[in-house]
């Protein structure tokens, strides 16, 4: 079989990291935009507020799931 070996613990690592600053960096973007779309009048060509609260939600989600433990893990005591 051709294929690829395990990355080593170092590389996944940084690839965690890149991935997690990617999406928080989003969210931030997000919430900055929420926050100025208070001041500035809705306009017909802008992005709808509707569409940055999804992205908000979506990558909260999606940070927060990092946190859950997997459902297929096998526990310590059990």
């Amino acid at each position: 079989a051709f294929g690829l070996d395990r990355p080593d613990q170092a590389t996944s690592n940084k690839v965690w990291l890149m991935i997690i600053w990617a999406f928080a960096s989003v969210m931030l973007l997000a919430v900055l935009v929420m926050g100025i779309s208070l001041f500035v009048p809705v306009t017909s060509v802008g992005t709808k507020p509707e569409t940055i609260l999804t992205v908000f939600t979506t990558v909260t989600g999606f940070l927060a799931g990092l946190f859950v433990p997997s459902p297929v893990a096998k526990r310590a005591g059990g």
